[in-house]
């Protein structure tokens, strides 16, 4: 008798769960997944069958369409499928929500939850039918283009989820072929198998990408198209390459060709929204006034989605699949400790973004205008959802395999602990890069070189600005050409030239607004320190956002900056100068420690080779400076310019070999000779007068635009070299030009030192600048914001170094020109730039002058 009971009891509790609760222990859900995979059977055909015409035309005429008199009757037909597909799949994801929050709220008590999950089935599809009747029942107006983007929102979601749904069946084949290959007999077999299964996947994903290429953009416009192919086929050969180099690869391999297969498939859903030149599809697509009717893409985006979720409810529960935080969809249920791997109300809400998902595809994604002509228009949010879940779905499966090497002691197996492990590390990074310097270099030398790049990027913007497609956009923009020609040549100033000076005046201004902040800032317990130090994310802001706004200032704005720059660009050019003696002070001392160390003469034949190419350069350049820019006897500037600077540069030389100097050279004074005679020849052709200057000639004949001739290509070259010097050995030159300026000062005053014993200098230039600068205090840069530790460098005037060296870019890329309006661009060259220049090379070598006669003049024995 209880036998019977036990087994006639069981069967009766589940013929009242039709209408009632069902079993309170429930280990298979199969029958379950099955009834709702039904459901959504029948709506999709219903769906799809309200595009046939006679449907249509039925539903419209004695239905729907007779009671609407806001429209005409033929537009009420053209958008009926759409409102009625849009009103059942509201219901449908509406039905699951409700379940998801009452299995939310029930989730306390499994058993409970259970039996609802398990039962209730005529009261459930009763339920369903009434929110469809209600749904149908929804007024016409805005609800369609409201719930089409609450869809597109929804349908991106669950293509993420359904991307995870693609690894599981991916896991699950593997698993399959690993098991079958443990068979000793057919394990080659298998093997092949496994092999084959991967190589088609990677060859059809090439195909598919080939015809994307060639179909997609064939058009110049198309470039987007281009852009986005380029992009999705790197971050796949990411994903492939990564693949390789793990454990695991052949596994991975053959789950990453099934990755770049879903993501190709991705792509071209979303280029098929594209415009209609670059979209093959998109001149059968778009069509205006015309019948909806089925399109073969929808059925086989339906069957795709369709078979995934299929798969992911009726599969068995395995570790290997991927978790959605502690839980997966399946056909079972398995408790391990606390963790539940089913749960019915996150199946629920994946059931409700299923649905949103479904009326997307079996829409098109299309923007119905259900109040106007029934017009099928582009949906460009469609569109980048579309391609953004395609991004994103490539670059998490390459997170995937990266955060197990990053995270060795966090479970990443879940999607929960993927996207948290992904968040962190870019949490951290963000930190790292605009926060705080790098953590494996010190603080310094950290700073220094994002200071540098920022000037670098500004100089390779202000050099594309040259190229002949960006130029001539800018010359189509009116902003920068206020006269163009019927054909579109630009007759008012080059805009090129404008867009320059606007990038490099906002490089200045970053660098001099720093250097103002940071005056005097001596310790790192100066609150001030933090700014030159961190807050890169401001720094970075702030940078972009001044060369942004530099674009709106006036046009007359570019004729007071140049002046600006030519004032400014002499300061650098004796930087410069320091820049070049400090590096061969170096030079020559390396190469005489070699010489000690090792006992050879070679090292100082090299030097003296050296010095004696130097001299050579110069000499034979002053020759042709006498002969081809002083040949004309009315040509007397330009020889008491170069006689000026020839007579200081031997000066320089007697002085450097003095014995009373410690610091000087012939090898040092040759390269500051190259060097001036190097700024004596740019200064002579700047001269206006063609007589004496014969590259005016070429200038005022040609019809050119400023550009990166020979001359500013050198400058450009020496000026980046120098400032990556100059960010290198910031340190000592600093004290150096600091004891320098001390040193002057005092003498100036008549304060002189002594010297305690003969033979025993205090010289300024103690080895403390070149040998122990050589290698700077590391232990003080270590440290960071506040510390009581001495700053290794003045922050003010390294700042105000780039904020010179940005001055100095603005003229050498415009060559110092000053282009003029006409029908043609001359480029007119005046005394100003000669001037400068050519005062500019005779300053730097008094200043060396200058710099080694200090010393002698400022100490005196101890008097007897």
């Amino acid at each position: 008798m209880n036998s019977e009971g036990e087994t006639y009891l069981p069967k009766t509790f589940h013929l009242l769960s039709v209408v009632g609760p069902g079993p309170k222990h429930g280990e298979n859900f199969t029958a379950i997944h099955l009834f709702y995979l039904i459901v959504f059977l029948l709506i999709i055909i219903s769906s799809y069958g309200l595009y046939q015409p006679a449907v249509n035309a039925t539903l419209a005429e004695k239905i729907f369409c007779s009671l609407n008199n806001s429209i005409s009757a033929t537009n009420c037909q053209t958008m009926l499928p759409y409102s009625l597909i849009y009103r059942i799949f509201f219901a449908t994801s509406v039905f699951f929500l409700i379940l998801c929050v009452i299995f939310y709220c029930c989730s306390k008590n499994h058993n409970i939850s259970i039996r609802v999950h398990s039962g209730f089935w005529i009261p459930k599809f009763a339920f369903l039918t009434l929110l469809i009747f209600c749904a149908l029942n929804i007024p016409r107006g805005g609800f369609g283009l409201a719930w089409m983007y609450f869809g597109m929102v929804g349908s991106f979601l669950y293509t993420l989820i359904q991307f995870v749904f693609v690894l599981d069946a991916t896991k699950g084949w593997n698993e399959f072929l690993t098991k079958k290959m443990d068979d000793t007999t057919s394990a080659k077999f298998w093997n092949f198998l496994r092999l084959l299964s991967a190589s088609a996947m990677y060859l059809s994903s090439s195909i598919v990408v080939i015809l994307l290429f060639l179909l997609y953009t064939k058009h110049d416009s198309c470039r987007t198209n281009l852009f986005l192919l380029i992009g999705t086929v790197l971050l796949c050969g990411i994903a492939i390459v990564i693949s390789v180099f793990l454990d695991s690869y052949p596994e991975r391999l053959m789950q990453t060709s099934f990755v770049t297969m879903y993501t190709t498939y991705l792509i071209y859903a979303s280029l098929r929204y594209g415009q209609s030149e670059c979209d093959a599809e998109r001149d059968y697509a778009i069509k205006t006034g015309n019948q909806p009717d089925l399109n073969l893409y929808s059925v086989a985006d339906v069957l795709i989605i369709f078979c995934l979720v299929a798969f992911a409810c009726l599969r068995a529960p395995q570790p290997y699949y991927r978790k959605f935080g502690r839980v997966i969809i399946s056909r079972g249920r398995i408790l391990t400790g606390k963790d539940k791997s089913c749960s019915s109300s996150f199946l629920h809400f994946v059931f409700s973004l299923f649905s949103v998902h479904l009326m997307m595809v079996i829409t098109n994604w299309y923007n119905p205008r259900e109040t106007h002509y029934g017009e099928e228009a582009v949906n460009w949010v469609a569109l980048t959802l579309k391609t953004f879940s395609s991004l994103v779905s490539i670059f998490l499966y390459i997170w995937s395999l990266i955060a197990p090497s990053i995270f060795p002691d966090r479970d990443v197996h879940s999607i929960q602990g993927i996207l948290t492990s992904l968040a962190t590390f870019t949490c951290k990074a963000l930190y790292v890069v605009f926060i705080k310097p790098c953590p494996w270099w010190n603080q310094s030398k950290s700073t220094r070189f994002a200071y540098t790049f920022l000037l670098l990027a500004g100089t390779v913007a202000s050099c594309t600005m040259y190229l002949p497609a960006v130029r001539r956009a800018l010359e189509s923009n009116p902003y920068f050409c206020s006269r163009l020609t019927k054909m579109g040549n630009c007759l008012s100033m080059d805009p090129a030239y404008l867009a320059v000076y606007r990038i490099c005046f906002s490089m200045a201004a970053f660098f001099l607004l720093f250097a103002m902040i940071l005056y005097s800032v001596e310790f790192h317990s100066d609150p001030r320190a933090l700014i030159h130090n961190a807050l890169w994310l401001v720094k970075f802001g702030l940078f972009f956002g001044l060369v942004l706004c530099t674009f709106f200032i006036p046009m007359e704005f570019s004729k007071v900056w140049m002046y600006f720059g030519l004032i400014g660009t002499s300061m650098f050019i004796i930087i410069q100068l320091f820049l070049l003696v400090d590096f061969t002070r170096v030079w020559n001392k390396t190469w005489a420690r070699k010489m000690e160390k090792t006992g050879k003469r070679c090292w100082f034949y090299l030097v003296f080779a050296c010095t004696v190419i130097f001299y050579g350069i110069s000499a034979a350049a002053i020759v042709c400076f006498y002969v081809f820019f002083g040949a004309s006897y009315k040509c007397k500037t330009n020889k008491m310019f170069v006689s000026i600077n020839l007579v200081l540069c031997a000066v320089a030389a007697i002085i450097s070999i003095h014995p009373m100097v410690q610091d000087g050279g012939l090898l040092q004074s040759s390269v500051v000779t190259a060097y001036s005679v190097y700024l004596t020849w740019s200064a002579l052709s700047y001269n206006p007068n063609e007589r004496c200057n014969p590259v005016a000639t070429y200038v005022s004949e040609a019809d050119m635009r400023p550009n990166l001739n020979i001359q500013a290509s050198l400058d450009l070259c020496l000026l980046v070299i120098t400032i990556i010097y100059f960010s290198v050995r910031v340190s000592p030159i600093t004290d150096t030009l600091r004891e320098l300026i001390a040193t002057t000062l005092r003498l100036i005053v008549g304060l002189r030192r002594r010297k305690v014993k003969d033979g025993e200098d205090q010289s300024p230039d103690k080895e403390r600048g070149n040998e122990a600068a050589l290698h700077e205090n590391e232990s003080s840069q270590q440290l960071f914001e506040f510390s009581d530790e001495k700053v290794p460098y003045s922050y003010s005037f390294f700042h105000f170094v780039y904020f010179v060296a940005a001055i100095h870019l603005t003229m050498v890329l415009t060559n110092w020109y000053s282009p003029k309006d006409g029908s043609n661009i001359k480029l007119s060259i005046a005394w100003a730039a000669m001037s400068i220049k050519m005062t500019s090379s005779s300053m730097c070598v008094l200043l060396y002058i200058w710099s080694l006669a200090v010393p002698i003049l400022l100490y005196t024995k101890k008097p007897c």
